[in-house]
């Protein structure tokens, strides 16, 4: 299935519900497993989604497509469900890494920013929830991080200037 949104974000901001159902499960509620938790009031027709409630668009056959051959132009339309934000143009502005990860201890976030402007930084579970959030850091400047987190993948959120980065780290036991 597939279904047409206005808006997205990466994946740390999407908060995509697990399983069907309202029990054993963080977001109680009837929706189905796949639905992007943040981004359904953004749902519209189109795709196999026809809007309203349906966050995951309905089941398909399956189907194939020919792509056109280089310097063709193509009758099928070009769809792009993510928009790059121009995170080319961001390597530019704002470069981030991560030291070590995966760890077992705590994370080092190396930032590197064109602006003198300060960087924020949100680290966010699987579930999209906010387990440290940090404001204010120099825009080149090394902070440590994750020391109180317990095992488990997380998102590193970085924002600067109106760009962001989202870094995966995996902390081990």
């Amino acid at each position: 299935g597939a279904a047409v949104y206005t808006s997205f974000a990466v994946n740390a901001g999407v908060n995509v519900k697990p399983i069907n159902g309202s029990t054993q499960n963080s977001y109680a509620n009837t929706d189905r497993a796949g639905t992007p938790e943040n981004y359904k009031s953004f749902v519209v027709d189109g795709a196999r989604g026809a809007g309203l409630t349906n966050y995951t668009g309905s089941f398909s056959t399956a189907t194939t497509a020919t792509c056109a051959a280089p310097g063709q132009r193509s009758s099928l339309p070009l769809v792009i469900t993510q928009p790059l934000s121009g995170d080319s143009l961001l390597k530019d502005k704002l470069n981030i890494d991560v030291l070590p990860n995966p760890s077992n201890t705590y994370f080092n976030l190396v930032i590197k920013g064109n602006s003198n402007n300060p960087v924020q930084v949100r680290v966010t579970n699987i579930f999209g929830q906010v387990m440290e959030k940090h404001e204010k850091i120099a825009s080149n400047a090394t902070l440590r991080l994750g020391q109180r987190l317990p095992g488990g993948t997380y998102f590193v959120e970085i924002i600067q200037d109106g760009h962001r980065r989202i870094m995966k780290i995996i902390k081990t036991n």
